[in-house]
């Protein structure tokens, strides 16, 4: 289920690459010719290796590898921005594609595993849990302030806009990506203990 779940992350991905049109805002006229970047092939695998690792490791390191899973996706996601890769919606949709992958593979296991299942509370790592949504949230608020302070600007040209507005744009991107992988990989947790329970009698 784990190879399943990580290979079809990364053929949607592949697949919306191929399908969908990237509009030209005039902000990387070097990449006009590059193709469609959304969404991130690069965000999908960082983030799907994370979401396959929380899935297959012990219970009890869940909530750590979670953690320091979420950091590395994160920064992972904001390397390829700051590289010019990707724009921050290529990272964000990638995340959220492997969220609604994870989601549906968990789903198909707890209907699989029905009454069968044995879940133990103390698996639910609430805490590791709690960190990561208070993160999120956090976040995806800094995000949004900087996305108001900013939008005012959106049609000036990026080579007449002052240095603290690009900072401003720049810095509210990375947290939005940092927010959304929080979110995802904080639910996946809340719920991994059931979707992988301590045994099925």
């Amino acid at each position: 289920m784990v190879t399943a779940f990580v290979a079809t992350a990364n053929v949607v991905t592949q697949v919306l690459k191929q399908g969908l049109y990237r509009p030209d805002f005039g902000v990387d006229p070097e990449r006009v010719t590059a193709g469609n970047s959304f969404p991130s092939g690069h965000a999908t695998v960082a983030m799907s290796v994370v979401i396959a690792l929380v899935l297959v490791v012990p219970p009890r390191l869940r909530g750590i590898v979670a953690i320091l899973g979420a950091v590395y996706a994160a920064v992972a996601g904001v390397a390829t921005m700051s590289l010019g890769w990707h724009r921050p919606s290529d990272v964000a949709g990638a995340v959220l594609i492997v969220g609604g992958c994870v989601a549906l593979a968990g789903l198909l296991l707890v209907l699989a595993h029905g009454r069968e299942a044995r879940v133990k509370a103390d698996d639910a790592h609430p805490f590791a849990v709690t960190l990561l949504m208070i993160a999120a949230v956090v976040l995806l608020l800094a995000a949004a302030g900087a996305f108001w302070r900013v939008n005012g600007v959106a049609t000036t040209p990026v080579d007449e806009l002052p240095r603290d507005t690009l900072l401003t744009a720049y810095l509210g991107a990375a947290a939005g990506i940092a927010g959304i992988v929080s979110a995802v990989t904080g639910l996946t947790l809340a719920a991994m203990h059931r979707v992988v329970p301590w045994r099925i009698s």
